[in-house]
């Protein structure tokens, strides 16, 4: 997928050239979002707001990348990942993120996610 803005600032949106295509055959845009993040929790889950009062909830979501930072030492998570297990749309305002690990020394984070809106 190209990323139009491929170093996008916290809280900065970009609409995708990908679609997704519901069940009725309709195509909706892919948008992508920038989201600062709080530490992680140590081997729990914490709810990030994602700021997008039109998220399509039953539609496209990925987390598509996830990174953390500590004094210059970056840690970039994977959902594969040992520590990271999961990040989920959990309703209009959240995402869970769910990690397995101790991260809370990792202060400064964000991750980049793709979703759909119901305005399109």
């Amino acid at each position: 997928m190209k990323i139009f803005k491929q170093f996008l600032a916290n809280g900065s949106e970009s609409k995708t050239d990908q679609f997704w295509v519901d069940a009725a055959g309709k195509p909706w845009p892919i948008y992508v979002k920038r989201l600062a993040i709080p530490a992680l929790a140590n081997a729990g889950s914490i709810a990030v707001a994602h700021v997008v009062p039109t998220i399509k909830l039953n539609g496209h979501f990925k987390c598509a990348s996830l990174e953390v930072s500590n004094a210059g030492n970056t840690l970039r998570c994977g959902l594969n990942d040992i520590r990271l297990t999961s990040v989920v749309l959990t309703d209009a305002t959240n995402i869970g993120v769910t990690n397995t690990a101790d991260l809370t020394l990792y202060v400064n984070g964000s991750m980049v996610i793709e979703y759909c809106k119901t305005t399109d």
